[in-house]
């Protein structure tokens, strides 16, 4: 039996029939920036540096402080927060409900 590969199974198509999906512009995207913690012990499951995911903007890398709780909890846990990191004093990777004050804040707060 002949194998049919995608070239042989798929129609060409006119640019003009072709779709483009734009990016959802409701949703961030983020520029990156990887922290190599050299020095320290390899990983034993892959045998590489602790790498730690912070966003670009982030206030300041090294200090725990500079991160939400969530990063915060992910450094004590794995030294990465993943990109909860605060820029201007805000979590971009925490959703706006999570950040907002707790009603209960709100209500003491407007009494």
């Amino acid at each position: 039996m002949r194998v049919q590969t995608d070239a042989e199974s798929t129609q060409p198509r006119r640019a003009d029939e072709v779709v483009h999906v734009a990016a959802n512009p409701s949703t961030p995207r983020f520029r990156w920036r990887a922290v190599i913690h050299a020095g320290q012990k390899l990983d034993p499951a892959r045998g590489l540096q602790p790498v730690a995911w912070h966003l670009a903007e982030c206030d300041s890398p090294t200090e725990v402080e500079s991160h939400c709780e969530i990063g915060r909890h992910l450094i004590a846990t794995d030294g990465n927060p993943d990109g909860h990191c605060l820029v201007g004093g805000t979590c971009l990777r925490c959703p706006p409900a999570a950040t907002a004050a707790p009603p209960e804040a709100e209500a003491t707060a407007t009494t």
